[in-house]
């Protein structure tokens, strides 16, 4: 039994994995009350905030209606709360207790006479500026005797006027699952206030009433659904004491009494899906239910009458629903059910659309502050429905270099939420995610780094060519969206401010719309006054349907008079369309229409006094004079301007630091570049989260308000290391008494994040500041995390880091700060390269040679050599190809070696055969294996490679061919320099100079035989194979060299060359010695390789050749047709019209066979 001293522990309350709850007696005075004790031996930073809280708030609700708490206490290393016991229990057991008994639910009189008692505390509490978040039958405690109720439990309560709510897993969502709010699930499309604590009552009641939930559900997700789409049977209907909830049959029923129409209309009401239909005030509520008891004492009965007489609210509340969207929302939503699969007519009936699981893009339009990611989010209803995900990812202005921003926002929340799954479900998506990378799973790491915490360490991922690695990137990162894609659960991905998106986001977004990936819902939305004709968006789009994509629009236009009117007049409650036109004419004439202005515009009103709740005629009033006496702006970033300049000082001063930061900004980097404190940093910017000018994310928060309130009472922390595992721990000191342990400081407070409300409220702030000092805040913010980021960590950031200390490069004071951010542009150029990024891989090394000092190739060779490189074959990528050509004139002038050279012109050679201009690409190809020893004739003649072959027979002489495998490794690194050539301009040789393919052959096996071998030899062995089988006639032989080739790829592990050597061996070789059907299961690895390694032309080929021995050798028809089929939809993906045309020959023979 738990000991703490002063205290005597009589029984247990209750148990949970959080709490032990305690009846005692305190010691000093006998008087007895209730211990709640935080059950972990060591709690988490988080925990023990929210218990901090709870004590704090429930301490300052001094009156009857709520618990009162009498002290905070420690007890080893971690917390007890003491509160009063007035000998209650909660609902939920009184209600158990009567059911046990027989009694039934309670009856109509005690029932209001509770249901009155809990309006008026939470009347008090709301009054407080507090909302519960988590009001429900264990939480509200009576003495049966005295029939005295209080509130308890504040530990998730919120002292902001309003939250902002994701939408989270079900399993980490934020109060009691059946009593939460439709708000409260972060799926209504609106932020939560105090009138989410209604809709628990609500449900609180409905369960007093009927002993039943308004919804039955099997799992989390179905009832979230049930809380934000479907209607509960009022209560009066229910059959109470329904045998399948209590066990008891129809002759009981008639114990358990009627529920009048108006007491179920009110608890109707509580439960409105929208805030706005529920009662606006506990004090309306109270007086509804004290009408009903009075009808009822005095005439035993309640007569119906209108609700909500006495609920005017005084509180300032903007609707938070859309006005003249209706059109555009059925619009989209019906582009959801196709994705989905079926109509919701459809899916009563049982049946499937022919087009079920489609993949589409919708595109939102408008101008800033319209509403477009407000009209996205109205889609959160359905997806919970369907089972399905909602990611969404936002591009900003001041981070246009990022490569894939948006998409890895969007993807990181997907991570997040995956990550909150139970660990057999996580351990499913890790199978899935695997199944679907492959070996390939760090290339997807490299974009999006928190899929590493689901699939843990992958090995890397061969260098390819750009080519190559271009086609792997697409293909692994369609292969990772399709593992979340399906028509069962849909994905959808909305992409904010699509105007400022980079060109590899284009692409990418073009790839996924265009590949037959099925079940995704791609929205974005852009600012189409920022979109010319010569937008990059504009070209995808006629690009996309070009190639027979459908893509939607939506426009949305202002807002009309009748919607700005309706907006107004269901703000000031009471007031009818007519009352509310002048002012309605006056805030269009103002605002345009664009509702973020007109909400703003209604708020500045309201802050000014001008629009004001007359207590005494309980209405809203206005005075249009003195409304156009002031003259308001017509702005809407000059409005927001003065809005924040009306701010403290130290506030102003942070939402400009944090402008510059981005539109989402972490507390610990803020603090940093503000000089302050965590504490001061937190406080300063509470001013702006009260006035709704930026949102905190989550509640991590409350680890800050909690530092503040032990600072404030003399706590202190210490920092020691605890016995089990190797967990530093912070230690509450107090009076020189260690009171609880809480984790290292800044380690947790850093995840505290706060995001801008809207963009022009970010722009607002950053137009404040000087022209003169945005440069140098941007400097300082890199500096900070560039300083501040662990080396093994900087990867991730560097973009980040980067992209801040470029926009203050001006003012670098030193050559040597100057050559550090080269470096760093150079890295953040090569990871944008890596990910198929070109544009912006392009202005980082752009402006890392742009850097470097003048006489950089004396002072800084190396550095110098390796960012030209990158520049020049990035150039290349991104088809600059003037710009590579300078770039390589450069290199081949100022390089020190031949090999520095080398690389500079393979780079060249790859540029000649992406034009096509093969013959030029021969010619600089034999130009530089000159160079580097290796001479081949421009046009050989039929002699020249008789004499090529008998010199390669004459080196081969005396030796096993088996035992070339065990060779030496190449070193002489000119003449693997020379092997990489060979391997690069292979095909532009078979096309342009057909006859110098044997003589490049001949070459690659003398150089293996007298340098030992490289993962290139297997290319010659094979080639010299086919010679020997088709040409020679040395069938023996040639089947050698030809195993000898795919042991040399398995010894070098060289997956890159694969696909291309397994089909030549199956396709030109092995079928020399073996049955045909031998080769079937390998040229299905080559295929499944070229997928792999992006080797796209190879395994089309080889998916070709298989189709076409698999009719030779005679498999069953119906199923080749199937594959034949398949594969002809993927390599029509993959863009390879030579194997496709092919393919469809011989599946028009099967077609044919077949009848068909």
């Amino acid at each position: 039994m738990i000991t703490l001293p002063g205290y005597q522990i009589l029984s247990t309350i209750s148990e949970n994995d959080h709490t032990l709850v305690y009846r005692g007696i305190r010691e000093q005075d006998q008087q007895p009350v209730i211990l709640k004790f935080l059950k972990q031996d060591y709690p988490t930073p988080s925990q023990l905030s929210q218990y901090q809280q709870e004590y704090e708030i429930t301490h300052s609700l001094n009156f009857d209606g709520v618990i009162k708490a009498y002290s905070l206490e420690k007890y080893q290393h971690t917390l007890v709360i003491v509160f009063e016991d007035f000998g209650g229990e909660s609902l939920r057991v009184l209600l158990h207790k009567r059911l046990k008994a027989g009694k039934g639910v309670l009856s109509l009189k005690k029932f209001l006479n509770i249901a009155i008692q809990i309006a008026d505390s939470l009347g008090n509490i709301h009054a407080a500026n507090i909302i519960h978040k988590d009001l429900n039958p264990a939480n509200i405690i009576v003495n049966s005797e005295t029939e005295q109720l209080k509130v308890i439990d504040f530990g998730m309560a919120t002292m902001l006027s309003q939250e902002h709510t994701s939408a989270n897993n079900p399993h980490v969502l934020e109060g009691t699952l059946a009593y939460i709010s439709p708000e409260q699930t972060g799926r209504m499309n609106r932020s939560l206030d105090y009138r989410t604590d209604f809709y628990s009552l609500g449900v609180t009641f409905y369960e007093l009433l009927t002993n039943q939930l308004p919804c039955k559900a099997t799992d989390a997700l179905e009832l979230i659904h049930y809380h934000i789409a479907k209607q509960p049977v009022p209560p009066y209907l229910k059959r109470h004491g329904d045998a399948g909830c209590t066990g008891r049959g129809d002759e009981e029923m008639g114990r358990w009494g009627e529920i009048p129409g108006i007491v179920s209309d009110i608890v109707m009401k509580l439960l409105a899906k929208n805030a706005e239909e529920r009662y606006q005030s506990a004090w309306g509520l109270k007086a509804d239910l004290e009408e009903c008891f009075r009808q009822l004492a005095a005439t035993g009965k309640i007569e119906p009458f209108p609700l909500g007489a006495q609920d005017i609210s005084d509180k300032f509340q903007i609707p938070q629903k859309l006005y003249g969207r209706e059109q555009e929302i059925e619009t989209l939503l019906a582009a959801f059910e196709r994705v989905s699969g079926s109509s919701s007519e459809e899916q009563h009936k049982g049946q499937r659309t022919k087009d079920k699981g489609q993949s589409e893009l919708i595109l939102v339009a408008g101008y800033a502050g319209i509403g477009k990611s407000v009209l996205v989010q109205e889609i959160y209803k359905p997806i919970t429905q369907k089972r399905g995900y909602f990611i969404s990812g936002k591009f900003e202005q001041f981070q246009r270099n990022i490569p894939y921003l948006g998409m890895i926002k969007a993807f990181q929340e997907l991570v997040e939420q995956l990550l909150t799954e139970p660990e057999a479900q996580l351990e499913l998506w890790r199978e899935k995610i695997l199944a679907a990378l492959g070996s390939n799973a760090q290339v997807i790491i490299e974009v999006i780094p928190e899929v590493e915490l689901i699939v843990g360490k992958q090995p890397p991922v061969p260098e390819l060519s750009a080519t190559e690695a271009q086609n792997r990137f697409n293909l692994v990162f369609q292969n990772f969206i399709e593992v979340f894609t399906n028509s069962e659960y849909p994905l959808v991905i909305f992409l904010d401010d699509l105007q400022w998106a980079d060109g590899a986001s284009w692409k990418l977004m073009q790839l996924l719309m265009s590949s037959s990936t099925t079940g995704l819902f791609i929205i974005g939305a852009y600012r189409d006054n920022e979109v010319g004709r010569a937008h990059p968006l504009k070209l995808v789009i006629e690009e996309l349907r070009t190639i027979g994509v459908t893509v939607h629009q939506i426009w949305l236009s202002s807002l009309n008079f009748a919607a700005v009117n309706q907006l107004i007049a269901d703000t000031l409650k009471g007031k009818n369309l007519e009352q509310t036109k002048k002012l309605a004419e006056l805030v269009l004439r103002k605002t345009q229409g664009n509702p973020f202005f007109v909400k703003e515009f209604l708020k500045s009103l309201q802050e000014a006094g001008l629009l004001y709740f007359n207590r005494h005629q309980i209405t809203w009033n206005w005075n249009l004079e003195q409304i156009q006496a002031q003259g308001f702006t017509d702005n809407v970033v000059e409005l927001m301007t003065s809005k924040i300049q009306k701010l403290p000082a130290p506030t102003q001063r942070l939402l400009q630091l944090a402008a510059c930061i981005g539109n989402q900004f972490e507390l610990e980097i803020l603090a940093m570049v503000n000089a302050k404190s965590l504490e001061e940093t937190a406080a300063s910017l509470w001013e702006a989260v009260i006035e709704g000018l930026v949102l905190l994310l989550g509640d991590a928060y409350k680890l800050i308000e909690l530092k503040r309130k032990q600072k404030n009472e003399g706590l202190s922390i210490d920092t020691e290391t605890r016995g089990h595992g190797d967990a530093e721990r912070g230690i509450f000191m107090h009076g020189g008494e260690k009171i609880v342990s809480i984790g290292t400081t800044l380690q947790n407070e850093s995840l505290i994040e706060y995001q801008f409300a809207h963009d022009r409220i970010q722009q607002a702030a950053y137009s404040l500041i000087p022209e003169q000092q945005k440069q140098t805040i941007h400097w300082q913010i890199g500096q900070i995390l560039w300083q501040n980021t662990p080396a093994q960590q900087q990867q991730p950031k560097i973009f980040d880091i980067v992209n801040q200390l470029n926009l203050g490069s001006e003012l670098i004071p030193s050559q040597l700060e100057r050559d550090q951010l080269a470096e760093l542009n150079l890295q953040a150029g090569k990871k944008a390269k890596a990910s198929a990024a070109y544009e912006p891989a392009l202005n980082y090394l752009e402006i890392a040679s742009e850097l470097l000092r003048q006489d950089r190739w004396q002072t800084q060779y190396k550095l110098t050599l390796e960012i030209y490189v990158n520049f020049a074959r990035t150039a290349y990528l991104c088809g600059n190809f003037q710009q590579m050509e300078k770039l390589v004139h450069t290199v081949l002038c100022q390089g020190q070696t031949l090999l520095d050279k080398v690389q500079i012109y393979e780079i060249q050679i790859e540029a000649y055969i992406a034009q096509n201009q093969l013959l030029e690409a021969v010619k600089t190809a034999l130009s530089v294996l000159k160079l580097l020893g290796i001479k081949l004739p421009e046009k050989p003649n039929k002699l020249q490679v008789l004499l090529g072959f008998l010199w390669t027979k004459f080196t081969l002489r005396g030796k096993r061919v088996e035992d070339l495998v065990n060779l030496p490794p190449m070193t002489d690194t000119n003449k693997l320099a020379a092997m990489r050539i060979m391997l690069m301009v292979g095909s532009a040789f078979y096309v342009a100079v057909p006859d110098l393919v044997p003589l490049v052959v001949f070459k690659q096996v003398n150089l293996s035989v007298k340098y030992g071998n490289a993962s290139e030899s297997s290319y010659g062995y094979t080639g010299y194979g086919v010679i020997l089988c088709s040409v020679m006639g040395d069938i023996d032989t040639g089947y050698q060299f030809g195993q000898l080739a795919l042991n040399l790829l398995d010894k070098f592990n060289a997956k890159e060359l694969r696909a291309r050597i397994y089909l030549v061996v199956n396709n030109l070789i092995k079928h020399s010695k073996e049955h045909l059907k031998e080769t079937l299961q390998p040229l299905n690895l080559a295929y499944s390789s070229g997928l792999e390694t992006g080797d796209v032309e190879f395994a089309a080929l080889s998916a070709n050749a298989y189709c076409y021995h698999a009719y030779l050798v005679g498999k069953e028809l119906g199923k080749l047709e199937q594959e034949m089929a398949s594969y002809s939809d993927a390599i029509s993906q993959l863009k390879q019209e030579t194997a496709l045309h092919f393919l469809q020959i011989w599946r028009q023979v099967v077609l044919n066979l077949l009848g068909d």
